[in-house]
């Protein structure tokens, strides 16, 4: 992972940041910010000497945006966040049951009112579109926008008065919504189109035979890459496409890439016990990636309906989240943990207890200096002695 490979050297008299390429600078500058501090009124970079790079090449954050919709000033909070931590994807979930929330000029019937259960008329206009692109781009993030079908198409089906995926119209409507999504940003700022693909368990969820197939094609001749939810529907003639593990079920498709999000549902996570389960997590059962382990993308499932769009900062552990899983897809977990420590911690004679504890003071003094305002719902645990009573 050449490319967002950096190294840094403070001393006495400078600060020397070198990388291959703009993307490596960046995530350096990211590195200053956090070594920077105010003292007496002066402000000091701790000096060091650094050579980084990434243990996988995708580190990712998924937001849902179907089932509640979240404004673009509250996307690009994330965003920025995502930054500051040297995530570089951003899988947005853009259709669901309860809406479909990107504009098509040449379908407008699918983001009309009537078509949404929850938070109706909320969609994202193809310029509000365009704009959380390139504000990824600029900060060398890679947006990827899903439309999760067959399944999970309450919203499309009501748009077009169509009763089932199986319905002969819907072939024709989704080449179209592919192309007209692929026609607003260039392969090279998007180069991923995700089709879902997952829990289709009503018949009028089922694909008519070769509907599938034929929207991966079309990706790909877009010059996209699909990716698709596993578990998930079999398409055939689908060779190429990288799989997103969902379920403790799923498996790595032979010879496929792969992203790992199966341990990482931000909505699932008690606060204290999903910040220390992410910690011990193995990415793709690995320490780094691969030819075919590509890395994770922790996931926000905003399942329940809320009536402010915050909510969701503050109902789930968002951003202690991030930046745990920040940590761990930078770093790689080098230690055999296997699911011993997703519900406990390691006993406090282990060492990984003692190495938990020293990520644990940083991860309360960045919550404590970087996020006064925003909910961080976290608080430091190691030295609590509980008695079951």
């Amino acid at each position: 992972n050449a490319d967002e490979a950096y190294s840094l050297t403070v001393d006495a008299d400078s600060v020397i940041l070198k990388a291959k390429t703009r993307k490596g600078l960046f995530r350096g500058m990211q590195t200053i910010k956090q070594l920077t501090f105010i003292e007496n009124g002066q402000q000091f970079i701790a000096g060091c000497e650094i050579t980084d790079w990434p243990s996988f090449q995708i580190r990712g954050f998924m937001q849902d945006v179907g089932r509640n919709f979240m404004s673009l000033p509250l996307l690009k909070e994330q965003i920025e966040v995502m930054a500051s931590y040297k995530f570089n994807t951003f899988h947005l979930h853009l259709t669901d049951n309860p809406g479909w929330r990107l504009e098509s000029r040449k379908y407008p019937q699918l983001t009309a009112a009537s078509s949404m259960t929850r938070w109706p008329g909320k969609y994202y206009t193809q310029e509000d579109f365009l704009d959380l692109v390139s504000y990824c781009n600029d900060r060398f993030i890679t947006l990827i926008p899903e439309l999760d079908i067959p399944g999970h198409c309450e919203a499309f089906r009501k748009a077009f008065a169509i009763d089932s995926m199986s319905d002969q119209r819907v072939k024709p409507i989704l080449l179209d919504l592919i192309d007209e999504l692929c026609n607003l940003v260039p392969k090279e700022k998007m180069p991923f189109i995700h089709l879902g693909t997952d829990e289709v368990w009503a018949k009028n969820e089922r694909p008519a035979p070769g509907l599938l197939d034929a929207l991966v094609e079309r990706v790909k001749q877009n010059g996209r890459e699909v990716i698709v939810w596993r578990p998930g529907q079999q398409i055939d003639t689908d060779k190429t496409s990288i799989t997103q593990l969902w379920s403790s079920g799923g498996k790595p498709k032979e010879g496929h890439r792969y992203l790992d999000s199966r341990l990482n549902y931000l909505n699932h996570l008690d606060p204290l016990a999903g910040v220390a389960q992410l910690y011990f997590d193995r990415i793709c059962g690995s320490s780094h990636g691969d030819s075919l382990r590509m890395g994770g993308i922790l996931c926000c499932w905003n399942d329940n309906n809320v009536n402010d769009e915050y909510d969701i900062l503050r109902q789930n552990p968002v951003y202690p989240g991030m930046l745990t899983y920040s940590e761990t897809s930078w770093k790689g977990l080098t230690t055999e943990t296997g699911d011993q420590y997703l519900a406990k911690l390691p006993s406090s004679e282990n060492s990984l207890f003692a190495e938990f504890q020293e990520f644990e003071g940083r991860l309360v003094q960045h919550r404590d200096h970087y996020f006064q305002g925003k909910p961080f719902p976290y608080v430091r645990q190691t030295a609590i002695q509980w008695e079951i009573v």
